[in-house]
């Protein structure tokens, strides 16, 4: 059954990625559409956005959130979504996708080939050579030091090194 009528989106703008942080439900989407569930009302809230621009994904631990997405463009916080700052640079490509690997850092990846390394929760990034180059549309961390990226030409392994 669709929940369309328990989203706050008037513009019905476009859902693209729902992600579960500290045990509440994310939704991020087009025109910087950014909605959090509410138990009690059984609906997804809009909270106010740092952007007016597509967002992506979301991902976050222990209170520190990042939403990105259009052009490179990453926000953090660290109140829960109270409050929202501009990111570390990531380039200007979509970031299309992000993890969080087990130690902690945060990795974001762009349809332009980058994949971009934050060990301060977004305040400053690092970009990580690609071993094998392509747009990448997701990544999900597989062990301490390894993810697997999923782009135009395939899937492959993906060292991460330690800092």
């Amino acid at each position: 059954m669709p929940w369309l009528d328990r989203v706050d989106n008037p513009r019905s703008s476009h859902l693209n990625a729902i992600r579960r942080i500290d045990g509440r439900l994310w939704i991020v989407g087009e025109q910087g559409l950014l909605l959090r569930y509410d138990e009690n009302l059984r609906r997804f809230l809009a909270v106010k956005s740092p952007t007016d621009g597509s967002l992506f994904g979301i991902l976050g631990q222990g209170g520190n959130l990042m939403a990105f997405g259009l052009a490179g463009r990453a926000f953090i916080s660290q109140d829960g979504g109270r409050n929202w700052s501009k990111a570390g640079d990531t380039g200007t490509a979509g970031l299309s996708a992000g993890t969080i690997l087990p130690d902690g850092r945060f990795l974001l990846v762009d349809t332009n080939a980058g994949m971009w390394l934050s060990g301060d929760k977004g305040k400053s990034f690092s970009q990580v050579r690609l071993a094998q180059p392509m747009p990448i549309f997701d990544v999900v961390a597989v062990a301490p030091h390894t993810v697997v990226v999923v782009g135009l030409w395939g899937e492959n392994r993906q060292a991460i090194v330690p800092k």
